[in-house]
């Protein structure tokens, strides 16, 4: 029976916490004994089980876990859920102990989406712009690269996106407009990265109740491709698989078994066709297998539609790589790169090194993440800058670290623009730019930076701001005196107008360091 995309779901605390339990965050089944120096030869152990992409600002308990399919549960992840949440899920498939197939099943969701905030860049329009020269009495300048203004009396509108936090809470909410921010962001990625795991999780959980082990010398391969064919036709899960298998590579210069799995096929949904690329290539790094680094890298396309860059109808892929490290049970890195590219074109680094390279020319949107953190709490340091374009000047950075003390959760975040995702530094903040698509833009950052403080609100869930430096004008300077070119500046987002100066309430730069480490990236396994 096909599912569809979304089921009846149970609430999040139904789901099974086996995550607590075995080295990886499920429950132990081996019968095998060790191979490999040690490292454990049950398959299900061998799996990044507290690697999930979630925003670290996720309302907590939100997304939830087990879906109904028939007589069986299946596991579904919502794109917003927490970090937590999102570690049961995985635990869910790679518990399975039996020869019950269903329990490798899951909920395919392959969408993706730009969306922002309500709080975050919306549209302004605006009427008499100090920056505007030139514009309005007929001289053909590069201040109105668009044709955007209009050329009588520079009224004009900046598009969505380029305001950066623009009001202190999201919508109607009581949430901090960084946290809800945050959130959009990692949820327009999460959904594929979710499936992507979630697959190859079913993966292992389907050689698993089939009772087959790890290759165990180097060399070694088990090809998969009937028992996953079988097992996601069975389970209703919308890929068609061409191949699947896994098999042990050389050790590493530590003496480290290397295990490559790989998934591919052709995935249906919502009338769409995709060719889904899955590779997993993962390194225990301790003989109980509780601590790992690896790397899971994907594409998914898609023929005959059309994006920015491409020829017409050429088609797109979406690629993500993420590199990644569990150095302890309470330390977590990953370095996560996600793109759209022309169909066809190179995507990685190397042809044996499959990160999705920013370098290459891509279409569309680039998102380039690195994240620290615990993953039993996820305290720790959070860095996500996402590009528009690919020669736009700067990328746009969320920085943010997450504190606990005692019952109290707590967060500083900073927005500001940085280096391209291709460049030296991406991830770090510059400063702001606060005129980014009006007349006269100047695109060299000032030293100055957005700044919330965030508190955990444990009964709502939601992250709540109990400072707030975001404030400004859509000006070079970030200022205004109130006067503009031919009259009084006036500028709106459409609930709240401004037609007076305004000092802009934004923190010195060097602010970010008292409150953030820049978080560091794991070493990639495919140099």
């Amino acid at each position: 029976m096909k599912k569809e995309l979304f089921g009846v779901m149970m609430a999040a605390t139904m789901v099974s916490v086996l995550y607590l339990s075995g080295p990886f965050g499920c429950s132990s089944t081996s019968s095998g004994g060790d191979i490999g120096g040690g490292v454990t030869s049950d398959i299900s152990e061998n799996f990044p089980a507290d690697l999930a992409v979630a925003s670290p600002t996720a309302a907590q308990s939100t997304g939830a876990g087990l879906v109904i399919a028939g007589h069986h549960k299946a596991v579904e992840l919502s794109s917003d859920a927490d970090l937590q949440t999102k570690q049961e899920a995985i635990a869910e498939l790679l518990a399975a102990t039996n020869d019950a197939v269903t329990d490798c099943d899951f909920t395919l969701d392959l969408r993706v989406n730009t969306n922002n905030a309500t709080c975050y860049g919306p549209e302004l329009t605006y009427s008499n712009h100090p920056d505007l020269s030139g514009i309005g009495d007929g001289d053909t300048n590069n201040d109105d690269p668009l044709g955007q203004f209009n050329d009588t009396d520079g009224d004009g509108s900046l598009p969505t996106g380029d305001v950066g936090l623009w009001t202190e809470n999201n919508g109607d909410t009581a949430e901090a407009c960084a946290s809800a921010q945050m959130n959009a962001k990692v949820e327009g990625i999460a959904s594929q990265v979710d499936s992507a795991m979630l697959a190859m999780a079913s993966m292992y959980c389907l050689a698993n109740v089939n009772s087959i082990s790890l290759p165990s010398d180097v060399g070694d391969s088990v090809d998969l491709t009937s028992v996953v064919s079988s097992g996601f036709s069975s389970n209703g899960i919308g890929i068609t698989v061409t191949a699947a298998g896994l098999s042990r590579a050389a050790d590493d210069v530590d003496g480290n078994a290397v295990y490559i799995a790989t998934l591919e096929g052709t995935a249906s949904q919502e009338s769409n066709t995709y060719a889904v690329d899955f590779r997993l290539k993962h390194i225990p790094t301790s003989t109980d297998a509780s601590s790992y680094k690896g790397k899971l890298s994907y594409t998914i396309g898609q023929e005959g539609v059309d994006s920015q860059g491409c020829d017409p109808h050429q088609g797109i892929t979406y690629a993500t790589s993420i590199e990644y490290e569990k150095a302890s049970v309470t330390s977590m890195t990953y370095a996560l790169n996600n793109g759209t590219y022309c169909l066809g074109d190179d995507i990685y680094t190397s042809g044996s090194d499959y990160t999705v390279n920013p370098s290459a020319t891509w279409s569309g949107n680039f998102n380039k993440v690195l994240f620290n953190y615990n993953p039993s709490t996820s305290v720790g340091n959070y860095s996500f800058a996402w590009q528009a374009g690919y020669n736009d000047d700067n990328a746009r950075v969320m920085n943010m670290s997450i504190a606990e003390s005692g019952a109290s959760t707590t967060g500083t975040a900073f927005f500001g623009y940085g280096p391209k995702v291709y460049e030296d530094g991406a991830g770090s903040i510059e400063g702001m730019i606060c005129n980014w698509a009006g007349p006269g833009a100047a695109h060299t950052p000032i030293e100055i930076v957005q700044r919330q403080e965030l508190s955990l609100n444990n009964e709502s869930g939601l992250f709540e701001t109990t400072s707030s430096d975001i404030t400004y004008a859509p000006t070079n300077t970030c200022d205004s005196t109130g006067s503009g070119q031919g009259g009084t500046f006036t500028y709106s987002d459409g609930t709240t107008t401004v037609n007076t100066a305004v000092d802009n309430t934004l923190v010195d730069l060097t602010a970010i360091a008292t409150a953030y480490t820049e978080p560091t990236a794991p070493a990639d396994v495919d140099e």
